[in-house]
């Protein structure tokens, strides 16, 4: 399938504005000058025969090449010269437009395409010279950028670059391309250096680790859509011998989407060359057990002078220097009869080194055969600061070791069985290829402490927090007392290291995977973390002065309980009551109670005598009660606030009655928060002081603290009119009568009933609880309605009818 491209630029000026975030291009530079006064800018070699040719715009002076400075921007070159497959004056940045100045009447270059293994490139720029080197070497740093950085272009356009080398008495000879992807016989392009291309005509990433990246739109110092890192190009010559350069860029398949290749002023070093940097960013740092020679031999009769970070290192004149530290190291070789002075620089940096001392494992055997299985791995942390970054094999020869035997490697190097005196080889590798291969003599030895040698620890659970409370099993204990222990049946004059280990297991192979130590490291705070309850520690008891094992041990843990409390609450005395407080220690009832012995405190003075779980009180204050485990000393403790509360001193009600709904209002004083009841002392209470509803009659009001105490009580009537009577002596409404009336309440109140001629028929005192039995002169009275005027005491007065039934 064919592919095009669409011009978006060629018909229309752009008009490029510089500022100091875009590189600057300065045209009208010869060829001559380009190359003398900006590339090679040295005495050690000579030119001539100095040839550009390319593309021509609007003027003379507009061209396909030029000078080119940094101007303050952050492009990687502080200067040098551009080559493109364009106009030149519209490299700056930034990437606001395409650059696709070209034409198809702008030919390519064959040599270029011999060079790329390609055919049909368009528009070549090309800088060309014949040059005499004085020396061995030479190379020079560039950058490669364009426009086919774009969509899925990088998966079809190769526009790339050439640096072509050939002796110049040999015109017929071929051409060699140092322009070539770092150890790959690859040329550079468009094609060869890119990142994975998205999409469904995309391609995958090639050679990425080479691509710099895009152009950001708005301040990319050059106007190409991306670029490779600085590469290096370099070859050996013979001094004195002429030779042919030609460098040559150009766009591949058609005339569009310009390239260019920046190559740094100053960089075309003609002289001795120390090689790439050694580094961790480039991934070959110098391996740290030995020093790394640096080689500036230059044929001749040449002085040498070494330095390290831009200070000359004294005393140093050979040609041949071996770097032992980190540092920036230069060489400066003077030519012999010349007034060449070559240079060449390289950082190093060193990776750590290996400790390639012969290791010693040391074990104690547990059934005296002097037969374990060894974990191998323990050694690591001793051969390199981080085992994780390292790869270790074991083999059971030195030999298997070096040449990496498979036959010879050991498949489970955390359980290898070994007798006493059995030497193995590890082989370690960091991830920069730097090897060491280390002896391992393993030493097994039977225990020389008492036979099933132990100690007993316990304690009691302890609360940190509401997660790891005293009831889980886990507490902390002071291993230092174990070692204690011990040091008195070690031998006075012996010289020991005792390790503990939280498990059988961790005894045995003593580090973990990544060589970690497993040896319990807080002894004195050592917790018995998912071992409830119970737990075995085994100990280790090793020899430094030789590494030998003298000895085993066992050390049975135990979390003794405290004694089991249920929560108190807060308790309550009345004041003035002389009341007396059913106070408890809170032990859990199943508990024995002769199986603890009890402290009381009152405001954290002990209260002496009292020794029982339960006590009797008449003072408030904090109780608090120790409670300790005869049996293994555990103490728990409970506390109880006693608080003094007191009723209402005083209840006013506010009576709202001869009405369908009574009310009843009080308000309450004193100290505390109170709640009320109506007639039923027992309850129920209510927080609310407000009550309706009440019938007509004679009351208890009810008010009292809400944490206790007896009630104030408060007698109260509400005063109400009885609808209707029926006098027929069935003892149901035998009389009629004003409710809430009697000599205690309302008493100088006056109750007058007429008929519906308004003649006064009875008149009623206060005192006259029984009421009006609807007789008249000893004569009943017919059913009828009849009419009252009640006039009270505090001055109201109300008026209505009620019926009389016969």
């Amino acid at each position: 399938m064919q592919y095009f491209k669409t011009n978006f630029a060629i018909l229309f000026l752009l008009i490029t504005v510089f500022s100091h975030s875009q590189i600057a291009v300065i045209e009208g530079q010869t060829p001559e000058q380009l190359v003398r006064d900006v590339l090679l800018q040295s005495s050690c070699a000579t030119t001539e025969n100095w040839t550009a040719s390319g593309g021509f715009f609007f003027n003379p002076f507009n061209k396909s090449y030029a000078k080119f400075s940094q101007n303050n921007s952050t492009f990687p070159f502080q200067n040098g010269v551009v080559l493109v497959s364009g106009q030149a004056s519209r490299v700056p940045g930034p990437n606001t437009g395409t650059l696709s100045v070209g034409i198809d009447s702008w030919l390519g270059d064959p040599d270029l395409e011999n060079a790329l293994g390609t055919i049909n490139t368009f528009n070549a720029a090309i800088l060309e010279f014949d040059f005499i080197p004085l020396t061995t070497k030479f190379s020079f740093n560039y950058i490669f950028a364009s426009e086919e950085y774009e969509n899925n272009y990088p998966c079809q356009y190769s526009d790339g670059f050439a640096f072509l080398l050939k002796p110049a008495n040999n015109p017929a000879a071929p051409y060699v391309n140092l322009a070539k992807i770092p150890n790959l016989n690859i040329p550079v392009s468009s094609t060869s250096i890119r990142p994975t291309i998205l999409g469904p005509l995309g391609c995958a990433a090639n050679n990425e680790t080479y691509f710099a990246g895009y152009n950001n739109q708005g301040n990319s110092p050059i106007n190409f859509n991306g670029q490779t890192k600085v590469l290096k190009a370099s070859a050996d010559v013979s001094p004195g011998q002429k030779y042919h350069i030609k460098l040559v860029v150009a766009d591949q398949r058609d005339s569009l989407y310009d390239s260019a290749i920046f190559i740094e002023g100053g960089s075309f070093n003609i002289g001795v060359n120390l090689g790439e940097n050694l580094t961790f960013a480039t991934g070959n740092p110098v391996c740290g057990n030995g020093a790394h020679p640096l080689d500036a031999t230059t044929p001749g009769q040449n002085t040498y002078k070494w330095f390290k970070n831009d200070i000359e290192i004294q005393n140093e004149t050979a040609p041949i220097y071996n770097a032992v530290s980190n540092g920036t190291y230069r060489v400066d070789v003077s030519l012999g009869g010349t007034t060449c002075v070559i240079s060449s620089s390289i950082i190093i940096e060193f990776a750590a080194p290996f400790n390639d001392t012969p290791q010693k494992i040391a074990h104690c055997d547990t059934d005296l055969d002097l037969v374990s299985q060894i974990n191998l791995k323990q050694v690591e942390n001793n051969l390199v600061p981080n085992p994780a970054v390292c790869t270790f094999n074991y083999y059971t020869s030195q030999i298997g070791a070096q040449t990496q035997n498979a036959t010879l490697l050991i498949a489970n190097p955390s359980s290898f069985t070994a007798n006493n005196g059995t030497e193995v080889w590890v082989r370690v590798a960091n991830r920069y290829n730097c090897i060491a291969v280390v002896k391992i003599s393993i030493g097994i030895a039977a225990t020389q402490l008492p036979a099933n040698y132990s100690q007993n620890l316990s304690a009691c659970d302890d609360f940190i927090d509401a997660q790891n409370n005293d009831k889980d099993g886990i507490t902390g204990f002071n291993l230092t007392l174990a070692t204690n222990n011990l040091l008195t049946v070690l031998p006075i004059a012996g010289n020991f290291e005792i390790k503990y280990y939280r498990n059988q297991n961790d005894f045995e192979i003593e580090t973990d995977a990544t060589g970690a130590s497993l040896a319990i490291d807080n002894l004195a705070s050592y917790r018995n973390t998912g071992y409830a309850n119970q737990q075995t520690i085994w100990l280790k008891v090793i020899s430094t002065l030789d590494n030998t094992c003298f000895g085993y041990g066992k050390i049975f843990l135990k979390v003794e309980k405290v004694p089991a409390l249920v929560n108190q609450k807060d308790l309550f005395i009345c004041a003035k009551s002389n009341e007396v407080l059913t106070i408890s220690s809170g032990l859990i009832g199943q508990e024995v109670v002769s199986n603890y012995r009890f402290k009381w405190f009152l405001d954290g003075a002990e209260i002496l005598g009292l020794t029982t779980s339960a006590i009797e009180i008449t003072a408030t204050g904090l109780y608090t009660c120790e409670i300790k485990n005869i049996a293994s000393g555990c103490i728990a403790s409970s506390s109880q606030v006693v608080k003094e509360i007191e009723p209402p001193t005083k209840v006013t009600l506010n009576i709202k009655d001869l009405t369908a709904n009574n009310l009843v209002v009080a308000t309450a004083t004193g100290t505390g928060v109170f709640e009320y009841a109506v007639d039923i002392p027992a309850g129920f209470y209510q927080s609310s002081p407000v009550f309706e509803n009440v019938s007509p009659g004679f009351h208890v009001f009810f008010a009292r603290n809400i944490l206790g105490c007896e009630p104030l009580t408060v007698r109260f009537a509400v005063v109400g009119i009885m609808p209707f009577f029926t006098p027929n002596q069935d003892s149901f409404n035998d009389f009629w009568r004003i409710e809430g009336i009697s000599k205690q309440f309302n008493l100088q109140s006056k109750v007058q009933i007429y008929d519906r001629f308004g003649r006064l028929l009875y008149e009623m005192q206060s005192g006259d609880d029984q009421g009006w039995d609807g007789m008249l002169n000893g004569k009943p009275l017919p059913a009828d309605d009849y009419w009252y005027t009640l006039t009270l005491q505090d001055g109201r007065v109300s008026t209505g009818h009620f019926s009389l039934k016969r």
